[in-house]
């Protein structure tokens, strides 16, 4: 009877194992009609009539591999992804081989889910398939990259010590979108107040440094949601989204303000081409306040949502934007632009770039042509399965500031939808942005010692790259945020004046508080009347010293790093015609004067030489070598030798 009862075990065991699964034709007429009726529900997308009738089916026959299949489609479209999970993981378990196809929608869900390795398996499963092909498989490659991307940033994580501000700033109500001042003084964040957005600001403490008790920017806040906005390094100009106002052009605009005697000024619509009949948000304005970085979803991009960046051409009047190219936006959403103030970092966030799921932050710095290049994951855990959202980052680098709402244990879920804070956390320094300093200074004339809005324009000697070029306005002013570190031309230009030249280096950061200073001096131009020869012109004025041309040790070849500063002249004479220059070459005492007298003429004829290439006619052109007979400095310091030796011109009348 024993021997009887064990084979009864086996007979059974070996039964159910035949019998792991079933398929639709072998269940019962009425499970199959209940999962024709939920199918219906599914094609009307009323998924939770659906999942109740799966469910229903599946209590009758727990082994149904088309109730399960769709059971785990329809938990995956209502975001119930863990629950998808388990609907698949049941449906591998008793029919692993069903359908290749189910291993796609395994895999997403896996994604989705933070279970970057489950979702590895099985969408190599599927890539692997010969039976998959087309577009099916593209789409599927892609996010198998993803996964693999997403897994590995996992099994690698990065710095990541998240802390919430203080009680003044985070309440019971939402707060986010922060922004700050260039000197780290002043913070501004969105307020959910009684409903719709509001703008506020807090001031650091000097004595604590922590943040003061905010207050509404109510010169600024309307009926209307006022949302994501940017201050100017001087903090002197506001620009910041307004939405459902009905004369604005779309559902969403870009506004400025400007600080006036401590007030700020009525705001106005930045308008057209910044503002379209689409969506406009999530402004940056550079240290600079010359570009604009801004979120559109205006036809002619990428894709959803993509970043635009439009220059100031002059007061209140903005350039049409430029899309900011295919390094940042992608077929997906890119947006929240954070251009820090080195000008050389702009963080963002996209859903369109490898990465964890949904929206990542990334960082992209400018190249040696100052194109943006390949952005980079900021890395798991700052990045997670959930939204990550808007990032700015302090002054120095050192720390970020952003807005998250309390997060599960990344891995085990979605976002918990409670209360959203700021936070701000240190930089690990891979990704902070270059140290800056700032150079603040004054453009005036000589004679009158009168302001001038002349063109100032700003590039690293070595490089040549243009870090700063604008007109300054009335009161001849300038504030600009600079890579620290480097060795600057400085050129300033107005209608009447001389060309003026300067070079810098700025080793040490200097604070918003102690910038480096910068005065610039142009020499009034009294044009000849009867424009004669140059051999019978005397010289006027002062000699302009041409600090950015250089030459080789010796020699009367131009340094390469010259070039820039020649061409600047050259455009500036063809500009005004009516300017007759004398170019002189000088060196310091070492060496006999009659060598050092040819070497200074052979230095200004090269020079001479390059302007008439460059389309100067030689009738308005002369040069001479004075040797080491002119000098400016003590010849008997190395410093005062390095003055000595100089390149200059001088006008001719």
């Amino acid at each position: 009877m024993r021997y009887l009862g064990l084979t009864l075990f086996i007979f059974i065991h070996l039964h159910i194992e035949a019998q792991s699964f079933r398929t639709l034709s072998q269940t019962k007429p009425g499970i199959r009609k209940d999962y024709e009726k939920a199918k219906l529900e599914a094609q009307r997308e009323n998924t939770n009539a659906s999942i109740i009738l799966l469910l229903k089916c599946l209590e009758k026959d727990p082994i149904l591999v088309e109730a399960w299949t769709l059971l785990g489609n329809a938990y995956h479209d209502i975001g119930e992804y863990k629950k998808s999970l388990n609907a698949f993981t049941k449906l591998s378990l008793i029919h692993p081989n069903h359908d290749i196809r189910t291993n796609y929608a395994f895999g997403l869900t896996a994604y989705k889910y933070g279970d970057y390795s489950m979702a590895v398996e099985k969408l190599t499963l599927y890539t692997t398939s010969n039976k998959i092909k087309g577009q099916p498989l593209e789409q599927a490659s892609k996010l198998l990259e993803n996964a693999i991307f997403a897994r590995d940033a996992v099994q690698n994580p990065v710095s990541f010590t998240p802390t919430p501000l203080n009680s003044f700033i985070n309440t019971d109500a939402p707060e986010y979108l922060p922004s700050f001042s260039a000197d780290d003084k002043t913070l501004l964040f969105t307020r959910v107040v009684n409903g719709q957005e509001d703008i506020f600001y807090t001031q650091r403490d000097s004595l604590s440094g922590d943040w003061g008790k905010p207050i509404a920017l109510t010169q600024l806040n309307t009926p209307f949601n006022e949302g994501a906005h940017t201050l100017s390094a001087d903090g002197s100009t506001l620009i910041f989204t307004q939405c459902e106002n009905k004369n604005g052009l779309g559902s969403c605009d870009l506004y400025i303000s400007y600080k006036k005697e401590e007030r700020w000024t009525a705001p106005k619509n930045i308008g057209a081409p910044v503002n379209t009949m689409y969506w406009e948000s999530m402004p940056s304005l550079s240290a600079s306040g010359d570009k604009l970085f801004f979120s559109s979803k205006r036809p002619g991009g990428f894709g959803g949502t993509d970043i635009w960046i439009s220059r100031l051409v002059s007061a209140d009047k903005w350039s049409v934007p430029e899309n900011a190219g295919p390094n940042i936006n992608t077929p997906g959403d890119d947006q929240a632009p954070f251009l820090h103030i080195d000008g050389q970092s702009l963080y963002f966030m996209s859903n369109g770039h490898k990465g964890m799921g949904g929206f990542d932050i990334y960082l992209s710095r400018k190249d040696s042509t100052q194109k943006w290049g390949k952005p980079i994951h900021l890395g798991y855990p700052i990045n997670t399965i959930a939204d990550e959202g808007a990032l700015c980052i302090n002054r120095t680098g050192e720390t970020a500031y952003f807005s998250s709402s309390k997060r599960d244990t990344p891995g085990k879920g979605m976002t918990s939808k409670t209360n959203i804070d700021i936070f701000s956390f240190p930089l690990y320094p891979d990704i902070r942005p270059i140290p800056v300093t700032f150079v603040t200074g004054k453009i005036f004339a000589n004679d009158s010692h009168q302001p001038l809005p002349a063109q100032l324009e700003i590039s690293v000697t070595e490089t040549e790259a243009i870090i700063f070029k604008a007109k300054i306005d009335s009161s001849g002013k300038f504030f600009i945020c600079l890579p620290s570190g480097q060795n600057y031309s400085l050129s300033a230009s107005y209608p009447g004046y001389t060309l003026y030249s300067n070079h810098f280096t700025l080793l040490d950061p200097h604070s918003a508080l102690e910038p480096y200073y910068l005065n610039i001096l142009l020499q009034k131009i009294n044009k000849p009347a009867n424009p004669i020869s140059t051999e019978k012109m005397v010289e006027e004025g002062d000699p302009i010293v041409l600090k950015n041309v250089f030459f080789e040790t010796g020699s009367a070849q131009l340094n390469p790093n010259s070039l820039h500063e020649l061409n600047l002249l050259s455009q500036w004479l063809a500009e005004n015609a009516a300017i007759f220059i004398q170019i002189n070459g000088h060196t310091d005492y070492i060496g006999s004067e009659e060598m050092n007298v040819q070497l200074s003429t052979q230095r200004a004829k090269t020079v001479y030489e390059y302007l008439i290439n460059a389309g100067i006619g030689r009738e308005r052109l002369r040069y001479k070598g004075y040797g080491s007979s002119k000098p400016v400095a003590d010849n008997a310091t190395e410093k005062g030798r390095k003055e000595n030796r100089r390149t200059e011109f001088i006008l001719l009348k």
